[in-house]
């Protein structure tokens, strides 16, 4: 029984915790983390912090920057609805989110990637004057 009520509690803190990861305070503070410590080795390199906090931040915009390039076929407007240059650097994905982060500290306790994709329709939203 004991077994059992161990394994019950060790499952939900796992899940709290994986829950709680995902909010925008967590995001937040993982790319305030990445920015701080990343440093450029060399052109086109980067070196980032070796962190579950950093590498949180920086999966999290690489995916972003990666589905940006995103288009349906036959559509002319890109599947998340942003106009990001192609030279917009993944370190300049998490000045943004930060930014926006920091401007609406009433929202951390959303989910990280709702609030990531909203700042990011912020700063480059879609029009049909969109140069890609």
């Amino acid at each position: 029984m004991r077994y059992v009520a161990a394994n019950t509690l060790f499952f939900a803190l796992a899940l709290t915790q994986a829950s709680h990861a995902a909010d925008g305070s967590f995001l937040l503070n993982s790319c305030n983390e990445m920015l701080q410590a990343t440093t450029v080795a060399e052109v086109g390199k980067l070196n980032a912090p070796d962190t579950l906090a950093s590498g949180f931040c920086f999966g999290s915009m690489t995916t972003l920057q990666q589905l940006a390039r995103l288009q349906w076929s036959g559509q002319d407007e890109p599947a998340l609805g942003l106009c990001v240059p192609p030279a917009v650097r993944t370190t300049q994905y998490a000045r943004i989110v930060v930014k926006y982060l920091q401007a609406h500290p009433e929202r951390l306790h959303d989910e990280s990637s709702f609030l990531a994709l909203t700042a990011l329709r912020e700063a480059y939203p879609y029009s049909s004057s969109c140069i890609r």
